[in-house]
């Protein structure tokens, strides 16, 4: 009994994200990326932190600043921008 109720559960979490994916393409469909991007930046733990990213390039230690319209995150660093599409970050 107590497997079926894990399942259930289970069930439950692939379809609410199932809707929330669904709602996302549709928004990106009509042209939403600005919102989907204004959302993601809201919600994000990085944006005005200090961080560390590291990259198969290097290291880059600064301010997480914003996301781009791409998604890639925009770190300033001693007056200097980096642009990072691929990357490990630390707080």
């Amino acid at each position: 009994l107590m497997k079926h109720a894990e399942n259930i559960k289970a069930v439950e979490l692939i379809q609410s994200f199932l809707f929330e994916l669904e709602n996302t393409m549709e928004s990106l469909v009509q042209g939403g990326e600005k919102e989907i991007v204004k959302k993601w930046i809201k919600n994000s733990a990085t944006i005005g932190k200090n961080i560390t990213l590291k990259t198969n390039e290097g290291e880059i230690k600064g301010v997480a600043s914003k996301m781009d319209s791409d998604g890639a995150l925009i770190i300033q660093q001693k007056g200097k921008r980096h642009r990072v599409l691929v990357g490990d970050v630390t707080h």
